[in-house]
C-alpha cells in the first residue's frame, strides 16, 4: 500500500511480484522443518502438541502469548517462533 496525500490519509494499492525457483522453496520448507525440529529437540516430543492445545487459550483471550509460553514452559522467543512456523498467527 502506498499513502497519498491530502487532508484525510487516503492509501492505494502498488504493484509487486514474487521471485520463487524450485530452490527457494525447498530452502524455505527445509527451515521450517529444522526449526520445529528445534522445539522438539529442546522441549520434548510434546512441544508441538502442546503449542496447539494453548493456542485456543490465547486465541479465545483468555491467556497472554507470554502467559501461554510461561504455561508450557517454552521460551517466549521460542514459543513465537513455533506459532509462527505452525502457521498460527494467521487464523
Amino acid at each position: 500500500m502506498e499513502r497519498k496525500q491530502g487532508k484525510s490519509a487516503r492509501y492505494a494499492p502498488v504493484d509487486f511480484e514474487f521471485h520463487l525457483s524450485p530452490g527457494v522453496i525447498a530452502t524455505a520448507v527445509e527451515t521450517e522443518s529444522e526449526r520445529l525440529d528445534y522445539l522438539v529437540d529442546t522441549y520434548g516430543q510434546d512441544s508441538i502438541e502442546a503449542i496447539l492445545d494453548i493456542r485456543d487459550a490465547v486465541e479465545e483471550r483468555e491467556l497472554t502469548y507470554r502467559e501461554a509460553s510461561a504455561t508450557v514452559e517454552i521460551e517466549h522467543a521460542d514459543f513465537l517462533w513455533g506459532v509462527a512456523e505452525l502457521g498460527l498467527f494467521e487464523r
